[in-house]
C-alpha cells in the first residue's frame, strides 16, 4: 500500500470514529482528570514533533503536538484531534496523520 492511500484510509477511520464518538462526547463534556494524564505520558513519549499547551478561554489547559511542515510548498494547517476514549497520539489514526502530513506540506 503506498504512502497516500494509508493516509486516506487512516483520515477515513478518523472521521468515521469521530461520527461515532463526538455525540456522545459533546453531550457528556471533557474528562479533564484523564486528558491531564494522558498528557503527561504523551509528552515523555512524543519523538516526531514539540509539545505546546494550549489554554481555552475558561482556562483549561491541554496538550498540542506541533508539527513544521517539512515539504514545500506548504499547503496550510491541519488540526487532527483525537476521539472521546482514544489516546490523543493514536497509532492507527493520529500518530501516521501527524508525522505523515507535515511530509507533504501540511
Amino acid at each position: 500500500m503506498n504512502y497516500r492511500n494509508a493516509i486516506v484510509r487512516s483520515l477515513l477511520l478518523f472521521v468515521l470514529t469521530m461520527l461515532f464518538t463526538l455525540p456522545p462526547a459533546m453531550a457528556s463534556g471533557p474528562d479533564l482528570e484523564r486528558e491531564r494524564r494522558l498528557a503527561e505520558q504523551t509528552v515523555d513519549a512524543i519523538l516526531d514533533g514539540e509539545p505546546r499547551y494550549l489554554t481555552t478561554a475558561e482556562n483549561t489547559r491541554f496538550l498540542a503536538i506541533e508539527m513544521e511542515a517539512g515539504a514545500e510548498p506548504e499547503h496550510g494547517a491541519v488540526i487532527i484531534l483525537h476521539g472521546r476514549g482514544m489516546h490523543p497520539d493514536w497509532s492507527q489514526v493520529a500518530a501516521p496523520l501527524r508525522t505523515g502530513l507535515p511530509a507533504h506540506g501540511w
